[in-house]
C-alpha cells in the first residue's frame, strides 16, 4: 500500500510550477490526486489540501476550474485537431452560435501554432497523421477549451525532441503569463527547459525536499553541501543526489575499494540519511515569500459552470463522431471486406454442389448440406463480430476514460451512440454475404426465406457485438481478452445443438446453452430453410411405409 502525505497549501497559486523527481517518486500520483482522478483502492491518502488558506474537504470543490493533460496523447486518430476542438466545444458550450465556436477554435489554433496541421488527421497506428509535438499541443488545446484556472500536465515533453519540447514549454509559459496556473511534471528536462519554469518542486519517495524559485535552487543545495558543477545540467545534478543509483555512482567514483566493501543495506542506509538531511533542510526553508494574497484570490475565482448539454445533443454528436471514425478507418473497412470475400469464396467452394442435389430424390443429403451451410454462416459471422467488437471497444476505451473524467458527456449517451454506429455498420456485411452466397450455393429461391435469412444474420452480428462488448468489460486488457476469447466462444459453439442434441446435455450444460449465440442463430436458420423440408421428409417416409 502506498501512502501519500503532503501539505500543499501554497501549491496552487504559483505562476508556473515544475515538479521533478526520480521515476516512481509519486509525481503522477500527486497530479492524479490533485486533479480528482486518483481511483485506486490500494492508496491510503492522508494530509491536508488548502486553497486560499481554506481547507478543502473534497477535490470536487474546485474540479470545474482545473484541467489535466496526461502523459499519453489520447486522441481520436481519424479526427483533425480542428474537429477535436469542435466536438468538445459543442458539448461544453452548446449554447454558443456556430460562428462564436469557430472564432474561439481559430483563436486557439493560432495560439497553439497549429495552423499548418489544423485540418490534418491526427493519425495513429495505421493512419498517418501529425507529429508528436502537434499531438501534445492538440491535447493541451482540448483542455484549454474549458478556460481552466489551473492546468496540470504529466510529463508534457516525454518523447519529444529538444526543439519541440521547448515549443510546448513556451506555450505553457504564455498561458502562465495570462494568469493561468501551470503545473507540470518533467523527468530530467534540458537546461533550457529547466530555466523556463518560475518555480521548482522536488520530490523523493513522496517527500518534498525543495520548493521555491527555480533560479534559487542551485544556491539552496550549495549551502547544504551539494554543489552543482559548472556547465552541468541542474536537473541531472538534482536527479543524481535524489536517486539511490546516483548515490551508488558517487560512492564508486569516490573510492572503488570502499565500494567493494559496501553492501546493499549500507548503501540504502546512507542514502536514507541523505534523504532525512534534505527533508530537514526543506522544513527549515522560509516559505512565506511565495504567498501573494492577491494572486491567490485571482487564481481561485470559481469558473462559471457550463450548463451540461442535453442527452440528445450528446447522443447525436457522439453518434456522428463514431460514424465518421468508421468511414475514415479505411484500412479496417478494407480488412473486413477482404474477410467477407474470403469467407464467401470458402463457402461457395464447400457448398456449391447443393444446387445440384435434387431434394425430391436425395432428401437426406440435401438436408445435411443445408444444415452444414447454415452452421458455416452462423459460425463465421459470430466469430467475426465478436472479435471485431473487442478490437473497436478496446481501441476507444482510453479515449472514453479520458473524456468521462472531464464530465464531457453522460455514460448513457456514449453507450447508445456507440451502439447506433456499430450496429448500423453491422447491417452492411451480413446483407452482402447473404446476397452473394444465398442463390449461388443453392438455398431455396424464396423471397420471404431470403429476407428472413438476412434478418437472422444481422441479429447474429448484433448479438456477437454485444458479446464482444461484454468480454471487453469483464477482461479489461485487450491482449488477455483476445487470448481467452476462444475459451469462451468455442464452448458456446459446441452447445449450439448441431453436434449433439440438447436433450442429451447434462442439466448444467443445458443451462449454459441458453447463452449461446450460435444456438439461436443456427436454430433460426434451420427453421427458415429446413422446417418445411422436415414436413416433406415425414410424408416421404410415410409414403414408403404405406407402399410396403
Amino acid at each position: 500500500m502506498m501512502k501519500v502525505k503532503m501539505k500543499l497549501e501554497y501549491f496552487i497559486h504559483i505562476l508556473q510550477q515544475l515538479l521533478q523527481d526520480p521515476s516512481g517518486s509519486g509525481k503522477t500520483t500527486l497530479l492524479n490526486f490533485l486533479s480528482g482522478r486518483l481511483f485506486s483502492e490500494n492508496l491510503a491518502i492522508s494530509g491536508e489540501l488548502f486553497l486560499n488558506k481554506r481547507n478543502l474537504t473534497s477535490i470536487e470543490e474546485y474540479s470545474n476550474q482545473i484541467a489535466y493533460v496526461m502523459q499519453d496523447d489520447i486522441l481520436l486518430s481519424t479526427f483533425t485537431p480542428r474537429e477535436s476542438f469542435q466536438f468538445v466545444l459543442q458539448l461544453k458550450k452548446s449554447k454558443l452560435s456556430e460562428q462564436q465556436r469557430n472564432l474561439q477554435i481559430q483563436n486557439l489554433i493560432e495560439e497553439l501554432g497549429l495552423q499548418k496541421c489544423a485540418d490534418t488527421l491526427i493519425g495513429g497506428g495505421l493512419i498517418k497523421g501529425i507529429s508528436g509535438g502537434e499531438k501534445k499541443r492538440t491535447s493541451i488545446g482540448i483542455e484549454l477549451l474549458t478556460e481552466p484556472k489551473i492546468i496540470f500536465l504529466d510529463e508534457p515533453t516525454t518523447g519529444l525532441d529538444s526543439s519541440t519540447s521547448l515549443q510546448v514549454i513556451n506555450i505553457l509559459k504564455k498561458l502562465a503569463y495570462k494568469g493561468m496556473n501551470v503545473i507540470a511534471t518533467v523527468h530530467q528536462p534540458s537546461t533550457d527547459l529547466f530555466y523556463n519554469f518560475d518555480n521548482l518542486l522536488l520530490l523523493v519517495q513522496g517527500n518534498i525536499i525543495y520548493q521555491g524559485r527555480t533560479e534559487d535552487s542551485i544556491d539552496f543545495f550549495t549551502k547544504i553541501g551539494f554543489e552543482c558543477p559548472e556547465s552541468y545540467n541542474p536537473c541531472d545534478f538534482f536527479m543524481k543526489i535524489m536517486n539511490e543509483q546516483g548515490f551508488l555512482m558517487e560512492k564508486m567514483i569516490e573510492d572503488d575499494d570502499q565500494q567493494l566493501a559496501l553492501d546493499e543495506d549500507q548503501i540504502k542506509c546512507q542514502f536514507q540519511e541523505r534523504l532525512n538531511l534534505l527533508k530537514q533542510n526543506y522544513e527549515k526553508q522560509d516559505k512565506s515569500e511565495y504567498y501573494n494574497q492577491q494572486n491567490i484570490e485571482e487564481s481561485a475565482q470559481i469558473l462559471s459552470i457550463y450548463k451540461e448539454s442535453s442527452f440528445w445533443v450528446q447522443f447525436i454528436l457522439i453518434s456522428k463522431r463514431f460514424f465518421i471514425n468508421i468511414l475514415r478507418a479505411k484500412m479496417s473497412l478494407k480488412l473486413q471486406f477482404f474477410q467477407l470475400i474470403l469467407f464467401s469464396f470458402l463457402f461457395i467452394i464447400a457448398y456449391y454442389n447443393i444446387r445440384n442435389i435434387n431434394p425430391d430424390t436425395q432428401p437426406l443429403i440435401y438436408f445435411i448440406n443445408i444444415r452444414g451451410a447454415s452452421y458455416f454462416m452462423v459460425n463465421a459471422f459470430a466469430f467475426q463480430s465478436v472479435s471485431q467488437s473487442i478490437f473497436t471497444f478496446n481501441s476507444q476505451k482510453s479515449l472514453y476514460i479520458r473524456e468521462k473524467a472531464t464530465n464531457l458527456y453522460r455514460v448513457s449517451a456514449f453507450f447508445w451512440g456507440k451502439c447506433l454506429s456499430e450496429f448500423s455498420f453491422q447491417i452492411i456485411f451480413p446483407i452482402l454475404f447473404v446476397f452473394i452466397n444465398y442463390f449461388i450455393v443453392g438455398f431455396e429461391a424464396n423471397l420471404v426465406k431470403f429476407l428472413i435469412t438476412n434478418l437472422t444474420m444481422i441479429l447474429l452480428a448484433w448479438h456477437g457485438s454485444s458479446y464482444g462488448f461484454l468480454v471487453s468489460i469483464l477482461i479489461p486488457k485487450y491482449e488477455v481478452a483476445i487470448a481467452l476469447i476462444s475459451l469462451i466462444v468455442v464452448p458456446l459453439s459446441l452447445l449450439s445443438g448441431i453436434f449433439e442434441s440438447e436433450q442429451s446435455f447434462p442439466i448444467y450444460w443445458r443451462v449454459i446453452s441458453y447463452f449461446s449465440l450460435f444456438k439461436y442463430g443456427y436454430q433460426a436458420m434451420c427453421i427458415v430453410n429446413i422446417f418445411y423440408f422436415f414436413i416433406f421428409i415425414f410424408f416421404f417416409f410415410q409414403q414408403i411405409e404405406f407402399s410396403k
